[in-house]
């Protein structure tokens, strides 16, 4: 390959030099009236060598696409740590092309799970258990954490630990960037937040911050019942203890280039989409790594419910049940286990409930000496056939789809990587088209519109 670069090389010098030729005998040509052979003959090699150029061009262009099928059909060994909704999506899709083996403390999630997918391998563990770990993770070539966010930071650490690159979707409260020099010490590659938003939305993000002057980055998104009776308005996609946490952890956002907080639940707005209805969005901690690494100025992540959402939310907040605990004369209460306890019953999706996962980015910025507006709108409504819900299918396949770039190489820089750098990398449009083809093949609806604001 590299030999068929370098004659391409060559050969497109050899034709500029052609044609320089040609055209300062042309120009001699002019000035006396008279033919020289010299020219057409330069004129000619200039042709041949254009011809060869667009010949070599597709013999590499072939190779790269026989490599790349050639290092695709290669199956690799993956560990799938959890086996929850989104766990599980992520282990049925990836079991297709390469051996999966998924990793629960719970026989009961992983006998689900290996009921749609019975060709994958099962393991009875702790993934938050560094020794089990290390024994066990020594034959895989990739990890991909779907643990809880409580654990999810030590899971991570542990990975990296080990020297196992690994694909992060738990989104957990430390900061990633904490485990960087362990991960650039073990030579590890550590893709983290990498779901729909964070991850998804970091991509288009970090996208559009390498090919224009970014102003304003605004993200919208929420996974929902179809049918709401005003009370019943939220079914939960994850673990009801992480969507606690998101309510009672300060939002973070940038407003003219500095940082600004604001309660959870906050800045309630109602956002208006064309098959949905209006939902009400409010402020939330999302944007997460985007907050050290891009250099926006003005960037928001806010939640979508269905309107009241977020007044019924903030009562529970304000009222205690959310606290982790306090004392009383008898006892000690712990209100957020409880509350967590009642809400999973509450919140638990029955078996053929319809649900969608609905998100808008918008990118603003100068292109082309334009002031510029990106719409993305994506959207899904889960898979009946497989019981996969859209949540668990939007999150899980963004982080499969980098799982597979990961493990054919795409993926260069050691380290705890964030979503928003894939697209800055080497090959970062390819990276970031590859994910946006994958997700659309998924049967996941993603709409891109450019709008000149004048």
């Amino acid at each position: 390959m590299g030999l068929l670069k370098a004659c391409l090389r060559a050969a497109a010098c050899l034709r500029v030099a052609c044609l320089r030729v040609a055209h300062r005998q042309a120009r001699r040509q002019a000035q006396h009236r008279q033919a020289k052979p010299s020219t057409a003959i330069a004129v000619f090699l200039s042709f041949v060598m254009h011809n060869f150029c667009l010949l070599l061009r597709k013999v590499i262009d072939s190779v790269q696409i026989f490599q790349n099928r050639k290092h695709k059909e290669m199956r690799k060994n993956i560990l799938v740590l959890g086996a929850g909704r989104v766990g599980g999506a992520i282990a049925l899709d990836l079991a297709g092309t390469h051996n999966v083996t998924i990793a629960d403390i719970s026989e009961k999630a992983l006998q689900k799970v290996l009921l749609l997918n019975p060709n994958s391998g099962r393991l009875l563990f702790d993934g938050g258990n560094l020794e089990r770990l290390k024994s066990t993770s020594e034959s895989f070539d990739l990890i991909v954490n779907a643990l809880p966010g409580f654990i999810g930071f030590s899971a991570l650490k542990n990975c990296i630990e080990c020297g196992k690159d690994v694909v992060d979707i738990s989104f957990f409260p430390e900061n990633p960037f904490d485990l960087h020099a362990l991960a650039q010490e073990k030579g590890v590659k550590a893709v983290v937040d990498c779901g729909i938003a964070p991850g998804l939305s970091n991509m288009i993000a970090g996208y559009h911050f390498a090919t224009m002057d970014v102003r304003d980055f605004v993200c919208y998104v929420g996974g929902l019942p179809e049918k709401t009776d005003g009370t019943d308005d939220y079914k939960a996609p994850f673990s009801p203890d992480d969507v606690i946490e998101e309510y009672m952890r300060d939002a973070r956002f940038i407003r003219g280039g500095m940082i600004v907080r604001k309660p959870a639940l906050s800045d309630v707005e109602l956002v208006d989409f064309d098959t949905l209805g209006a939902l009400e969005a409010f402020n939330t901690d999302g944007l997460r790594t985007l907050l050290q690494t891009l250099h926006i100025p003005n960037m928001v992540e806010k939640t979508l419910r269905h309107p009241g959402h977020a007044d019924r939310m903030q009562f529970l907040r304000d009222f205690g049940f959310f606290d982790d605990k306090f004392n009383t004369e008898r006892s000690v209460i712990f209100p957020k286990s409880h509350t967590a306890e009642l809400l999973k019953r509450k919140w638990r999706p029955t078996l053929h409930e319809k649900e969608f996962t609905v998100m808008r980015v918008e990118v603003v910025g100068t292109e082309n000496r334009k002031k510029t507006r990106y719409t993305y709108t994506i959207y899904d409504a889960g898979d009946e056939k497989t019981n996969t819900s859209s949540m668990a299918r939007t999150t899980g396949y963004t982080a499969t789809a980098v799982a597979r770039l990961l493990l054919n190489g795409w993926i260069k820089n050691n380290g705890i990587i964030a979503p928003e750098c894939l697209p800055m990398e080497k090959n970062g449009k390819f990276i970031f088209q590859t994910i946006l083809d994958d997700l659309r093949r998924a049967g996941i609806s993603i709409q891109i519109k450019k709008t000149t604001i004048d």
